[in-house]
């Protein structure tokens, strides 16, 4: 006998779909196309794939949602819920309005509000001059990860362990736009192949992060203990007489901190062209000119993580922009062919 099948509406996209009974709601959602974020693997941990059970008659669509038209809370997100109750209703919502869509399954037709710090991919529009939108698809990527410790029967090497497990909690933390790890494919940097052993051992529950490239490999860049959610990038303007950074959630894409300094090789000459002469005419220049812009940024990397009480060690992701020049002398390219003809 088939089972009972419900409907189940997202808003607001408005997207609508229908499931059978005992469907998570983060599995109705990715099977809708509707991307809920989330990055502990469903263990009711991160809280990220919260959504709102809208309760009344929506005559429109001619279904009745009601909180009782989900599975009830299990000890873990109780749990969950209840060290956040006093926050939420401090903030004017409705504790028990909230449910966790990768625990909650479904037992009757529901219209769920997804709020915008649930959704994978959402829209930033920086208040700027030239205010755009822009979609967030970042190549970063949080997984939290809890592994059986090795045993004689079991003695797993380390990254294999991992790398197992992350190829096991992959779907349940994929967004639609990430493309899935494949194992033949799925490396580890060397600075987190040497963190991996000692962290393993302290916890043997850890947060990996995963860098993800177009042509469908990935590698694991950072291991840490424990749960992590912080993903921090930083998107750096050097310009000729000024250099800003913007701190970056990567989860969002919101601007968390802007930290801006003079460029310092301005003491080397205010312009480029006299940059450029600098690193013609002096032995160690191009050295001199890229130790100081090198060393404003790092400061004010350090500055804005500060801020919100990270290291500088928690960016993950660097974008630098600049002008030709400015670009050469960050990276300690010679300038010599851009100021003399054919200007190369």
């Amino acid at each position: 006998m088939s089972k009972a099948s419900h409907r189940v509406i997202f808003q607001p996209m408005g997207v609508r779909t229908q499931v059978e009974d005992g469907t998570t709601l983060r599995s109705a959602a990715r099977n809708a196309g509707v991307a809920i974020d989330s990055i502990c693997g469903e263990r009711a941990t991160c809280g990220k794939c919260k959504v709102i059970i809208q309760s009344g008659a929506f005559t429109h669509d001619n279904l009745v949602s009601d909180i009782d038209h989900v599975s009830p809370p299990d000890a873990g997100e109780q749990a969950y819920w209840q060290r956040r109750r006093k926050g939420l209703q401090a903030q004017g919502e409705d504790p028990d309005a909230f449910r966790l869509s990768c625990q909650a399954r479904v037992f009757g037709d529901l219209v769920v509000r997804v709020p915008e710090t649930s959704q994978a991919v959402q829209q930033v529009v920086r208040k700027a001059a030239r205010a755009r939108a822009v979609t967030v698809r970042p190549t970063l990527r949080k997984i939290y990860l809890e592994l059986e410790e090795p045993s004689l029967e079991q003695p797993l090497a380390d990254w294999e362990r991992v790398k197992t497990a992350l190829l096991q909690a992959d779907p349940l933390t994929r967004g639609p736009h990430q493309l899935p790890l494949d194992g033949d494919r799925l490396t580890v940097d060397l600075p987190a192949l040497r963190q991996l052993s000692t962290v393993l051992r302290q916890h043997w529950q850890i947060t990996v992060t995963v860098r993800g490239a177009v042509h469908g490999s990935h590698d694991v860049v950072r291991v840490e203990p424990g749960y992590e959610e912080t993903l921090l990038g930083l998107a750096v303007d050097i310009g000729t007489t000024t250099i800003a950074a913007h701190l970056c959630d990567l989860h969002t894409g919101a601007v968390l901190v802007t930290e801006s300094a003079m460029n310092p090789q301005v003491g080397y000459g205010e312009d480029i062209m006299s940059r450029m002469s600098h690193v013609a005419e002096e032995a160690d220049g191009l050295q001199t000119l890229q130790t100081a812009v090198l060393k404003i940024v790092d400061r004010l990397a350090r500055r804005a993580t500060r801020q919100v009480q990270a290291r500088a060690t928690d960016i993950m992701e660097l974008v630098v922009v600049g002008n030709t020049t400015m670009h050469h002398l960050f990276l300690g390219l010679d300038t010599r062919a851009l100021s003399q003809a054919p200007y190369v």
